[in-house]
């Protein structure tokens, strides 16, 4: 078998390879018992090097202007090897031990630097196939350039130590994630306020046009237009998210510190930021889903009542995983004295008032001959 043939099993071999891993990732059980995280982390960072340098040498070697492919055949040897070794180490880290948050982590970049190599391979098949001549590198030469930046930058990425690099452990991993859960709240909350501006602009209009002379069925145009109750209602309704929005940076900022504030009895456990990541995303959901009944029925209550109710069942399911932080029984209050932030009292108390804040919001009676 020549070089350039023994080559091209390699890269099939490889491609072949990178797909049975994820496969075998995505239905790995940690083994037991579990390794320490610090050497699982350094061995990690480690093979994502290794591979690194693989598909630079294999990229060199295979350069479609000048190709060596005996050149070759160490790399593609090594790559397979490590390959191996890379997901064996991805699926040693336990979500209980290790938490939720940090496995998930570990195998999304794991798979996704698989799925690079895999694309890599294919493109150095393509330009083996095509037999692209030394001088004669157009677009699809230049392909497997681009495949090699993907792994580099996966690798480089995971590797730095700014707020793009792999987790150090799970606290981070959750912090990582904290803030795109809060994002679909501050769009509750912009898009409430452009119900309110478009409310506005509606009554600017009203003024002009009776000033002109003309009526609302001389301007009918099938334009939308905001109803005096629904203004009403994204008021209350920006409030209550406003107010949940600060309560999620606060709940972040607390429980999410590291290392943990003295706030705190103990380190948080990893199943607790799990949970806490968990209810976060299912709070965001249900502000989304409530703040979209603004659009519903006014007559009929029933759509904002039901949103209304499962926001409150959120709100409660967070308050329930923060208090769950505290693994002691809670003290005798002493209402004479005030609780001091971020403590177990502290957020009983931001939780209970946000709770009935919420339980207040309903569809607001207005009197339609003035609009008030």
């Amino acid at each position: 078998m020549s070089d350039i043939q023994k080559v091209a099993v390699s890269l099939v071999l490889v491609s072949e390879q990178c797909s049975a891993a994820n496969a075998a990732l995505a239905n790995s059980f940690p083994p037991h018992p579990s390794q320490p995280l610090a050497s699982l982390r350094r061995d990690l960072i480690s093979l994502l090097s290794l591979v690194y340098s693989h598909t630079t040498k294999l990229s060199i070697a295979l350069n479609p202007a000048t190709p060596t492919y005996k050149a070759a055949l160490s790399p593609l040897k090594d790559l397979a090897t490590h390959t191996s070794t890379l997901a064996s180490n991805a699926a040693s880290f336990d979500p209980i031990v290790h938490g939720r948050s940090l496995t998930d982590e570990v195998h999304h970049l794991v798979k996704s630097v698989f799925d690079a190599i895999q694309k890599l391979a294919q493109a150095h098949l393509s330009l083996m196939k095509e037999g692209a001549a030394k001088g004669k590198i157009g677009a699809a030469g230049e392909e497997y350039l681009v495949k090699t930046a993907a792994v580099h930058d996966l690798i480089d990425r995971a590797r730095s130590e700014g707020p793009s690099g792999l987790s150090k452990d799970n606290v981070h991993a959750v912090r990582k994630l904290w803030k795109s859960r809060g994002e679909p709240i501050a769009d509750a909350i912009a898009e409430l306020d452009d119900v309110i501006e478009s409310a506005d602009g509606d009554e600017d209009d009203e003024e002009s046009d009776a000033s002109d002379g003309l009526s609302d069925a001389d301007l009918d145009f099938g334009s939308y237009k905001t109803s005096p109750e629904q203004r009403k209602l994204a008021e209350m309704l920006k409030a209550l998210i406003q107010n949940t929005y600060t309560l999620h940076k606060q709940v972040g900022a607390i429980f999410l510190a590291s290392p943990p504030l003295p706030t705190l009895p103990s380190p948080p456990s990893n199943t607790a930021l799990d949970a806490l990541l968990d209810s976060a995303s299912e709070l965001a959901i249900a502000s989304d889903e409530l703040v979209s009944r603004i659009y519903s029925d006014a007559d009929d209550t029933t759509y904002l009542q039901e949103a209304r109710d499962e926001f409150g069942d959120a709100l409660n399911t967070m308050g329930r995983v923060v208090d769950s932080f505290w693994t002691e029984p809670p003290e005798q209050k002493d209402e004479e004295v005030e609780p001091k932030k971020g403590s177990r009292r502290w957020f009983e108390g931001r939780f209970a008032t946000l709770y009935a804040e919420t339980k207040v919001i309903e569809w607001p009676k207005m009197d339609r001959a003035n609009g008030t």
